[in-house]
């Protein structure tokens, strides 16, 4: 029998046909048999796995068949490469490398656009931006469009979230978690997928990477600054929200009259802004205001822009003057800090940059050992000058 056959005129051996028109077969055959053989333990941690030259020999194929073999073997974690030879991987990190080369993301989708506030869009510009720059694919549940229709997320939520988070843990090697999602729902679901977490835009008391905003950078940076612009008085609105970004807001601004020795009848802390009326919280600052001594100015550090406009407005109503009298601050640099004018005093967090970290901080997760130190990683802060301060 002829074992040769006739193509567009070509004739072709029927080996040659299985190696050079459906070569995927041929890489995938010495993938499947090496990757056999080590998780059979025939190849033990540390040994050489055959060369180029052997495996060309032994299944009669190019050596960018067998390259491209290496290759795959070495990104689903089974071998590395030590000089000019490969060797298999040790048990542990076989087992954390990535398998799907995808991550699941229980982030709240891109809403429409709204110029006072994009904030997680920019999150999630960044996030999509570096996993096509790393090769990774993601997937989104669908319920987690909920988390956008609630700031206080409700129990059922948490439940839909985590019911369509566990139903994709086997296609995924990792999730990328909402600020909005407690941790007792991260640590459910770790302890059902095994998979790891990075937590986006807030601290977390689990044992596992985040990505926040430079809470504490942003404030030193604003207080340092008044204090230069000539500001020996100090207010700071805080947020009625405990969250953990309000937390370290908080505690940067305690540390900064701390350190600079202000004595407590030179600064005022205004609590709860969000949780009272307008009045309430604006009565407030009037009677802070007016309770600092005279002929000095007073700098207003508020925890985000938007209750540093509230301020900026009521001060100013009340005929003070901006530069000589008050400054004020806003940290964040939504929209809302840059119109109306005048343009707030602010410090901006780089959303787009903390959406690309927290996909290379999952990523590098995933190549690392279970026992590697959770890390807690910001961007850098921007101050932007404004014309408030």
């Amino acid at each position: 029998m002829n074992d040769n056959i006739i193509i567009f005129g070509l004739i072709l051996s029927k080996k040659r046909e299985v190696c050079g028109m459906n070569g995927n077969l041929l890489y995938q055959k010495i993938i499947d048999e090496l990757r056999a053989e080590i998780e059979s333990g025939a190849l033990k941690t540390g040994d050489r796995i055959p060369t180029v030259n052997e495996l060309r020999g032994r299944y009669e194929v190019s050596h960018i068949t067998v390259l491209r073999a290496y290759r795959e073997l070495q990104d689903a974690g089974f071998i590395v490469q030590q000089g000019k030879r490969y060797v298999v991987n040790t048990r542990e990190n076989r087992q954390m490398k990535k398998n799907h080369n995808c991550i699941g993301l229980l982030v709240r989708p891109l809403w429409p656009y709204n110029d006072k506030d994009i904030y997680f869009n920019e999150i999630n510009y960044g996030i999509q931006d570096e996993c096509c720059i790393s090769g990774i694919n993601y997937l989104t549940p669908a319920a987690v469009r909920l988390l956008n229709q609630h700031v206080m997320v409700p129990l059922r939520v948490f439940e839909d979230i985590g019911r369509s988070a566990r139903e994709i843990a086997g296609m995924v090697d990792g999730f990328l978690i909402d600020e909005r999602l407690p941790d007792s729902f991260v640590a459910g679901l770790m302890e059902d997928t095994g998979k790891p977490c990075t937590v986006i835009d807030r601290l977390t008391t689990l044992p596992i990477d985040s990505v926040t905003p430079p809470n504490r950078e942003a404030v030193r940076l604003l207080c340092s600054t008044a204090l230069r612009y000539g500001y020996r008085k100090f207010i700071f609105v805080e947020n009625g929200h405990r969250t953990s970004n309000m937390v370290a807001r908080k505690e940067a601004f305690l540390d900064f009259i701390e350190n600079n020795a202000v004595p407590s009848s030179d600064f005022r802390l205004i609590e709860d802004w969000s949780v009272k009326t307008a009045q309430e919280s604006l009565g407030e600052l009037d009677a802070a205001f007016s309770s600092l001594a005279k002929g000095e100015k007073t700098a207003v550090i508020s925890s985000n822009d938007s209750y540093a406009r509230e301020a900026y407005g009521f001060l100013f109503g009340k005929g003070l003057r901006p530069h000589l009298d008050f400054g004020v601050t806003g940290i964040d640099g939504l929209g809302t800090a840059y119109h109306p004018r005048p343009i707030l005093t602010t410090v901006r967090t780089n959303t787009e940059e903390m959406g690309r970290m927290a996909v290379k901080s999952l990523l590098e997760r995933i190549m690392k050992s279970p026992g590697a130190p959770a890390t807690s990683l910001s961007p850098s802060p921007i101050f932007e000058c404004g014309e408030t301060l």
